[in-house]
């Protein structure tokens, strides 16, 4: 029983170990040109939470006329999808990229340290 009580304390600190080794690149681009970078803890915000960072982000490079129809009911005579997040998965590295905006847009992506 104490070895597997062990085992078990062994393991979930193996997997915050993992998870304080993992960040967040937020990065904006204006064509090709790196407007904006930031790397931050993946404990730090949830992915819901990264999802409206890049919302907020990329909201900031438009008038308020565009922000009010990116926040307008779909289909509606106002609404546009300018500050919609696209997700994308890597197959290759296996994780998610989370995107926003045109240009400038920007990227969230969860990496190792």
């Amino acid at each position: 029983m104490f070895a597997l009580t062990r085992h078990s304390t062994s393991a979930k600190t193996t997997s915050r170990k993992s998870e304080l080794q993992r960040v967040w690149r937020i990065q904006g681009y204006d064509s090709s040109t790196l407007i904006f970078e930031e790397r931050f803890p993946v404990s730090q915000m949830s992915t819901a939470q990264v999802i409206e960072l890049l919302r907020a982000l990329a909201s900031r490079h438009l008038t308020s006329s565009e922000i009010v129809g990116a926040y307008a009911r779909r289909g509606t005579r106002i609404a546009n999808d300018l500050v919609q997040v696209h997700k994308d998965r890597q197959d290759e590295k296996r994780r998610m990229v989370f995107m926003c905006g045109s240009n400038p847009y920007y990227v969230a992506t969860p990496e190792d340290k």
